[in-house]
């Protein structure tokens, strides 16, 4: 069963809203970024070097935030913006499943490029209103708790998708490109309509900030203000580290399960998807009271420390040798949760506005965005040139093991996430407790949630007991 709306939230119609049209979105993104995307580039004649290329556009595309928080800084138009850019991003999805069907092949990888393009821009009008947004309707006191529940809300449809969309994928492969792109088209499709239903659901959904026409400084002071901010340059600088070390791998990680290990896209699937994802739900629970309780940094300090031997581990899996693997995917889950919670709750803090009007939070969250997007763009290009230079088939042995050019990224995604370690050590959160209290909570509530796991089934059986009766024998 998914997770439910908890207490305080579920009499809050607007709160229920955003809550479960996450649902939805969740569908949408999982099908979009996962192994239906990266089948439907290979179908339509996309190279190695070329998901690099597309690992990089989403985040050269996060320019758009700065225009885009100028503009609801001027206007206060949040949830304007955001609808236009959710409808824009989600149903242009529909429209790339088109392609194959409605272009001459010559065309296909162009117009994939360029629709592709439009929809990061959506994304990206998306990303800083809707932050900004739940910072002013949802109270600090309850905010780790809420987007824990909607986080895990998500996780179980990223459970649930990735086991029939690898089935189906595994079985038009053998039949050719052809019935892999019929089949990734119809996927694609149905996510953008799907994801549609979750940028309609927050119609709805009042937006606490009034419009206003109030004098702002110009654009170019607004968006320098944050970068006098020390703290937040510390926390832009991890966090940018980290993105570029997360974005080496991208895509390629999934083309090392199916060129190097030679695993199927169900096996794919359930090993880089549905068991980190499990772990995930099962430490959500954990995570959301703990950042309400302890703060931010210190689960930041735990994810990104559960991310640095989940990198590197990945450089002694092989075809006869990748069960281990299944441990590394469980790191990186519970590591990218642990992070993204602690990260998103910041730029929450950071993000809201003061008194119900439109202040400078928006700019914090537009210039992190830009960032990051940097960064990330960086990486995806990086990796794309390591691709280029060394070629998709190059590899060479060291003390026995063999390493291809996926090693070399594994390598430098270690070296990035150990330089983001050291970053955020400097960054300074107030009232935060220190990392070993963190670990001490999240062992504490593992041990707690196991025990309850374990007891379960005999729970059942004694209620089951407590609800019959007993035939006595007749003598």
């Amino acid at each position: 069963m998914p997770p439910t709306l908890p207490q305080p939230f579920s009499a809050n119609r607007p709160l229920q809203l955003v809550f479960y049209a996450w649902l939805f979105g969740a569908f949408w993104m999982n099908i979009a970024g996962g192994a239906a995307m990266t089948c439907f580039m290979r179908s339509i004649g996309a190279s190695d070097a070329a998901f690099g290329l597309v690992a990089a556009i989403p985040y050269l595309g996060a320019v758009v935030q700065l225009p885009v928080g100028y503009l609801v800084e001027r206007t206060g138009y949040r949830k304007k913006f955001f609808l236009t850019g959710g409808m824009l991003e989600r149903g242009m999805w529909m429209v790339i499943a088109t392609i194959p069907w409605v272009l001459p092949q010559g065309f296909w990888w162009r117009a994939f490029l360029g629709c592709y393009v439009v929809a990061v821009i959506g994304s990206n009008t998306v990303g800083p209103c809707w932050t900004s947004w739940m910072a002013d309707l949802l109270p600090k006191q309850i905010r780790g708790r809420f987007f824990s529940a909607r986080s895990r809300l998500g996780q179980f449809m990223t459970v649930l998708l990735p086991l029939p969309v690898g089935w189906l994928l595994d079985h038009c492969e053998p039949m050719g490109d052809y019935w892999v792109r019929l089949a990734t088209s119809g996927m694609l499709a149905l996510a953008g309509a799907v994801g549609l239903v979750d940028i309609f659901m927050h119609m709805p959904v009042r937006d606490p900030v009034k419009p206003r026409a109030a004098a702002l400084p110009s654009f170019g002071s607004m968006m320098l203000q944050p970068l006098r901010d020390r703290n937040f340059r510390i926390f832009l600088w991890y966090y940018a580290v980290l993105i570029f070390s997360l974005a080496l791998l991208n895509q390629y990680l999934w083309l090392f399960c199916f060129d190097v290990l030679q695993l199927s896209k169900l096996k794919t699937s359930l090993l880089l998807i549905i068991f980190p994802t499990c772990l995930s739900i099962f430490l959500m629970p954990i995570f959301g009271p703990l950042i309400d309780r302890l703060g931010r940094k210190p689960l930041m300090m735990i994810g990104t420390l559960l991310l640095l031997p989940a990198a590197l581990g990945w450089l002694f899996m092989s075809p006869g040798h990748w069960l281990p693997a299944y441990l590394l995917a469980m790191l990186a889950g519970a590591g990218w949760s642990a992070t993204e919670m602690g990260r998103f709750n910041v730029l929450l803090s950071i993000g809201e506005t003061e008194g119900g009007r439109s202040g400078s939070g928006i700019a914090y969250v537009a210039i992190f965005g830009v960032v990051c997007a940097v960064s990330g763009a960086l990486s995806g290009c990086f990796a794309s040139v390591i691709v280029s230079v060394l070629g998709a088939d190059w590899h060479t042995s060291v003390v026995g093991l063999t390493i291809t050019y996926h090693g070399v990224l594994f390598l430098i995604s270690t070296a990035m996430r150990l330089l983001s370690i050291l970053l955020l050590v400097r960054f300074h959160e107030p009232r935060a407790f220190a990392t070993r209290d963190a670990i001490q909570y999240v062992a504490a509530g593992t041990v707690a949630n196991l025990q309850f796991a374990v007891s379960l089934p005999f729970r059942f059986l004694r209620r089951l007991g407590a609800t019959t009766f007993r035939i006595l024998p007749p003598w």
